[in-house]
């Protein structure tokens, strides 16, 4: 996929990728703008060594060729209408720190293209995960892409920054503190996301 960057005139530069060789299995969140979000999965994708996203299960049905790539690099859908899609997550997320892989969600749980650096607030999914199989948690952030207005569909080349923080540890929260788990992580995210745009304004 990484040619498709040449295309797309979208170069990327990664930062703190030490924080993703952990051994054991973790619950790696991102922030979520557009559908080249993809792109930076792709970068991030070499140093967990073993990865699976997690998706609503619709984009595998509705989405052609994207839907079948997403199946074919392990993708792990969700039906998010089924009383059961908790439980499919979570023994995701306890089958991944047995075998060391690193389950990939955004957890804005939808794109988030608007200029102004501000996070959308957290769903609970990721974090639930994260605690039941006492998952360590690694924040990502991409820079704001100030050269894509989702709005009037203009898209420049440009630069985006992939930051990765320390991972969370988990093992002292459980779901009645899961509130706190989350504030935690998207503090971090936040401020993270308005230091690299403070960086590129310099």
């Amino acid at each position: 996929m990484k040619p498709i960057n040449k295309v797309i005139g979208v170069s990327w530069s990664l930062e703190g990728a030490e924080n993703l060789r952990c051994e054991s299995g973790a619950v790696v969140i991102l922030n979520h703008q557009s559908v080249i979000d993809i792109m930076a999965l792709f970068e991030i994708w070499p140093h967990l060594r073993k990865a699976a996203p997690i998706a609503k299960r619709e984009i595998l049905y509705s989405s052609g060729l994207f839907g079948v790539c997403c199946w074919l690099v392990g993708t792990v859908f969700i039906d998010r209408s089924s009383a059961t899609s908790r439980d499919a997550v979570n023994d995701a997320g306890k089958r991944a720190m047995t075998t060391g892989t690193k389950l990939m969600i955004f957890p804005e749980g939808t794109r988030n293209g608007a200029k102004g650096l501000k996070l959308l607030p957290f769903k609970k999914g990721a974090f639930h995960v994260a605690i039941a199989a006492k998952a360590p948690i690694i924040p990502v952030v991409v820079s704001q892409y100030d050269f894509l207005d989702y709005k009037f569909w203009q898209f420049d080349s440009g630069a985006a920054v992939i930051r990765v923080l320390p991972a969370i540890d988990t093992e002292k929260y459980d779901r009645a503190h899961i509130d706190d788990l989350i504030k935690l992580a998207h503090d971090q995210m936040q401020d993270t996301l308005q230091e690299l745009a403070a960086k590129k304004d310099q």
